[in-house]
């Protein structure tokens, strides 16, 4: 009876530890991340991959003009809680979203600026984050850098797509 016992505790342990890791044995949500805003960051970032690979890389239709998404984020709450947390930032106090989740909502969209035709905005999204030549190089390391925080197992869309 005690081993049969021990056996479905083990079992048990392993099934517990199983939930919280993926094939690679990595924890599913990164360190500096919160479970809560972890599954829309993911859902949000593949929303943009599918879209970039459904235009070609360019949000902007045969007509030149932009697409407008109706949609940056699978939970546009993440918009809100970004600019929240920026106001809070500044007037010293503790922010909403951490540095990370900040970042993924400034990155994610300024990757949907840089596939636009709209010059204040792609100058906009290229204005901080890397030495980059053009709009494309950007994009690419912007999303390396967002796979990279994500911990995704991909290859950036816009490189696959050159």
């Amino acid at each position: 009876m005690r081993v049969k016992m021990g056996l479905i505790l083990f079992i048990t342990f392993l099934l517990l530890v199983g939930c919280n890791s993926d094939a690679s044995g990595k924890n599913t949500v990164p360190d500096d991340m919160s479970k809560e805003y972890y599954d829309d960051f993911v859902k949000s970032y593949e929303l943009y991959e599918e879209r970039a690979h459904e235009h070609n890389g360019s949000f902007v239709d045969d007509n030149g003009n932009e697409i407008d998404f109706d949609d940056l984020f699978i939970d546009e709450d993440l918009i809100r809680l970004g600019v929240e947390s920026d106001n809070k930032i500044d007037r010293g106090e503790e922010p909403i979203l951490n540095e990370t989740e900040l970042q993924l909502v400034n990155d994610i969209i300024s990757l949907y600026w840089l596939k636009g035709n709209d010059e204040s905005s792609i100058e906009f999204a290229m204005r901080d984050h890397f030495d980059s030549e053009t709009p494309e190089e950007h994009a690419i390391k912007l999303e390396e850098r967002v796979i990279d925080i994500l911990e995704l197992d991909k290859d950036s869309i816009t490189a696959e797509l050159q």
